[in-house]
């Protein structure tokens, strides 16, 4: 699973209320969680933190029950949340930023951790085999856009990005994949949902 999706975008190396997160600013997140009612038991509430310059921090948090939870998001996030990402990372080769005064949350997006009794007992995040859904805060609206390849030694490096943020909070899809063979890396951003993805419990993280 990739974690540091936006970030990696920079780097030289490798209003929705419905159940489905889109390419539009959400505003609430309504999930089922893969499981259903069998986790129940095991959670009762569910946590979003963000990275900021004191720490992490908890933002949002919302009730489970009936295998799900609804969970809204605060409309702006304080400036110390905030980043110009373009300004500390490279940005590769064909990649075009559209707005570099535009700030973001961290690359990593925030994190939905499940609680029980007031005790952290796993995580839950939206994604499958080889793509997460990244969830980040812009101040203003920005296009990330381009392609291209770069050498790592024997390693060919593919990407692309198609990434449009609207002020608000975005989800960012990022797809990986590696063929040994060729010994080639491919990662692609795109803000359009594959629409295959789950939310899923992690008890284990």
């Amino acid at each position: 699973m990739i974690i540091a999706c936006l970030a990696v975008i920079f780097v030289t190396s490798c209003n929705k209320d419905d159940d489905d997160p889109a390419t539009s600013t959400v505003k609430t997140i309504t999930a089922q969680v893969e499981g259903g009612s069998s986790l129940n038991s095991k959670i009762d509430e569910v946590r979003v933190f963000a990275y900021s310059r004191s720490g992490n921090e908890e933002i949002a948090k919302g009730a489970f029950g009936n295998g799900g939870f609804t969970i809204t998001l605060p409309d702006n996030l304080a400036s110390k949340f905030l980043y110009v990402w373009w300004d500390e990372y490279d940005i590769p080769d064909g990649v075009n930023i559209s707005n570099k005064s535009v700030k973001m949350s961290d690359g990593e997006g925030v994190w939905f951790v499940a609680y029980k009794g007031g005790e952290p007992v796993g995580w839950i995040y939206y994604g499958s085999n080889n793509t997460d859904a990244i969830l980040i805060y812009v101040d203003g609206d920005v296009n990330i856009t381009g392609s291209g390849s770069q050498k790592d030694g024997d390693w060919t490096w593919n990407y692309s990005r198609s990434v449009s943020l609207k002020t608000g909070w975005n989800f960012v899809y990022c797809t990986y994949s590696e063929n040994t063979t060729s010994k080639t890396q491919t990662s692609a951003w795109t803000t359009t949902d594959p629409g295959d993805l789950k939310w899923i419990f992690d008890e284990n993280h």
